[in-house]
This record gives structure tokens, C-alpha cells and sequence, in this order.
């Protein structure tokens, strides 16, 4: 079997992340812990969707900068899986009695504290970027010989 052409593999990750979140989204108003674990979960659908999508475009459109940034934020939302799973046991030890009694927490804190993250980066990298400052991808691959972040990383 030949390994898929290497221009369908981005359209191939976005679709599915729109197909999962389509049904995360379906799922969301039924969420274990009632109405405010599915608000929860369902503003991490669509911002998953939203901020995966945007990247996309912005990649085709040749706005790199734009889309790199963009998909540190669609990589923390998906993060979010993990951080959830690690999150289950300490709310057991902290004696939550049930997946649904700690569900309304940690429907926001499996997300929400990596997008505050990823935006303190950003920030912070950019201001940086504007006094002068090489970004670190951009001093790796200046010194190994290759094209600075954005001249055809995707």
C-alpha cells in the first residue's frame, strides 16, 4: 500500500478533527455532570474546530505565521485529552465520589489552563520577536543550514 500523498495528509488531520469534533459537539448537551461539563466540553469543540480550521486556511493561503500560532492553540486544545486523564485520578484522591460529580471541573480545567499557556507564549515570544529577538526555531535552523520558521514549515 503507498503512504498517502503528502499534500492530502493536512486535508486528511482536519477533516478528522472536524468529523471527531462534529460528534464531540452532538455528545456535548448530554455530557456526564449535567449542563455546565457540556458547556464546557462543547466550547472546547468548537474552538478545537475553529482554531484547526483557521490553520488550515491560513497554511493554504500562505499566512504561516498566522497558522503556526493557530496550531499551537489547536495543539493544547487537543492536549486536553491527556490533561483530562491524568485529571480523573486527582479528583478521586481529592474524594470526588464519581466521574460525574468532578465532570463540571474538569470540563474547563483540562483546557482552558493549556490555552492560557500557549496565549503567555505567544505573547511573550512576540514580544520578544519585536525587539530584535530570533525565534528559537528560527536560531536552529539558521545554524543547522536550513530556511527560518515560516519559509515552509507547516
Amino acid at each position: 500500500m503507498s503512504p498517502e500523498p503528502a499534500g492530502r495528509r493536512p486535508v486528511t488531520r482536519v477533516l478528522a478533527c472536524v468529523v471527531a469534533g462534529t460528534g464531540a459537539l452532538a455528545t456535548s448537551p448530554i455530557a456526564s455532570g449535567g449542563e455546565v461539563a457540556g458547556l464546557g466540553f462543547g466550547m472546547l469543540t468548537v474552538l478545537w474546530i475553529g482554531t484547526t480550521v483557521a490553520a488550515w486556511v491560513s497554511a493554504v493561503r500562505g499566512r504561516l505565521e498566522r497558522h503556526r500560532i493557530l496550531m499551537r492553540f489547536s495543539y493544547a486544545l487537543t492536549f486536553g485529552a491527556v490533561v483530562i486523564r491524568l485529571q480523573i485520578p486527582i479528583g478521586y484522591a481529592l474524594r470526588y465520589s464519581s466521574y460525574s460529580s468532578m465532570s463540571p471541573i474538569l470540563a474547563f480545567t483540562s483546557w482552558l489552563p493549556n490555552v492560557l499557556i500557549v496565549a503567555l507564549y505567544s505573547t511573550l515570544e512576540a514580544r520578544w520577536r519585536s525587539r530584535g529577538g530570533k525565534g528559537v526555531r528560527q536560531n536552529a535552523g539558521a545554524t543547522a543550514g536550513h530556511a527560518p520558521s515560516g519559509a515552509g514549515a507547516i
